[in-house]
């Protein structure tokens, strides 16, 4: 699933870009359209979405300013900047703010389909990564169609919460078929298999220091501080702050910490 919201100052064009997301349809989920950017920010609930469109000439806060303002909160999604003005000095900007694209006004219903699968596969080629790493040596491709469900299902949800019965469900079998398959087939638990994504995702977040643990614990889908502790030390051998700081500031620091 990607989360989409859609931030546009004129309501009807902003309901206009919503309903595009719509008929589009998965992963992508439209999870809200404002008509500014302070409304957006106010929520809070940015944190969780992958993907936002914005408009760039706004009152009080620009759509380039505002992709600014979420990356600085420690937001890693995908932004498309949506503009009237062929000014090449906010093309500019709207690539050091890290956006995706860059689109003059009007967007055509084609243009925007084709902008969306290029996310699609971008948004799930970016994940697909932490998958095949969890499962190393096993050819995906091979597994029966009711496994190769449930792991796209784990890869696009890897941040909610999510049990074995619940995914067994998208995949249309009992838990105790799909858990036996599973263990027989990717020789480990899906459990087990979860963890390893989560705990692969987890270590990208790490190597951001703005980010707190809390928040990468939300992000990866590891709940809270203590259970994404726990869970990455057994997988690693490692506390996350010891991978953080390794990583941050190489080996020498942990020895200087240890003496």
């Amino acid at each position: 699933m990607i989360r989409t919201v859609v931030v546009e100052d004129e309501p009807s064009t902003g309901t206009r870009y919503a309903q595009s997301v719509r008929d589009y349809g998965e992963p992508f989920v439209v999870s809200g359209v404002y008509e500014s950017a302070n409304a957006l920010l106010c929520e809070r609930t940015y944190v969780h979405v992958d993907l936002v469109f914005t408009d760039v000439r706004m009152p009080r806060m620009t759509g380039i300013s505002l992709i600014e303002r979420l990356r600085h909160d420690g937001w890693d999604g995908m932004a498309v900047v949506i503009s009237g003005y062929g000014e090449f000095s906010l093309a500019q900007d709207a690539m050091r703010a890290g956006v995706y694209d860059y689109l003059l006004k009007p967007v055509f219903p084609a243009d925007f389909e084709r902008l969306l699968r290029r996310i699609e596969v971008s948004f799930l080629g970016n994940q697909g990564h932490l998958v095949s790493d969890a499962l190393e040596g096993v050819e995906i491709e091979l597994l029966p169609s009711f496994v190769q469900k449930a792991i796209a299902h784990a890869e696009e949800h890897l941040s909610e919460h999510m049990s074995l019965s619940s995914v067994a469900e998208v995949a249309c079998i009992s838990p105790a078929y799909l858990s036996s398959t599973f263990t027989r087939e990717c020789g480990m638990s899906f459990v087990e298999f979860l963890h390893r994504v989560r705990v692969a995702r987890a270590k990208e977040l790490l190597s951001r220091p703005e980010l707190s643990l809390v928040d990468v614990a939300e992000q990866s889908g590891l709940t809270d501080k203590s259970y994404l502790s726990r869970v990455f030390k057994r997988v690693t051998g490692q506390t996350p702050g010891d991978y953080r700081r390794q990583k941050l500031h190489g080996p020498r620091r942990l020895l200087d910490d240890v003496q």
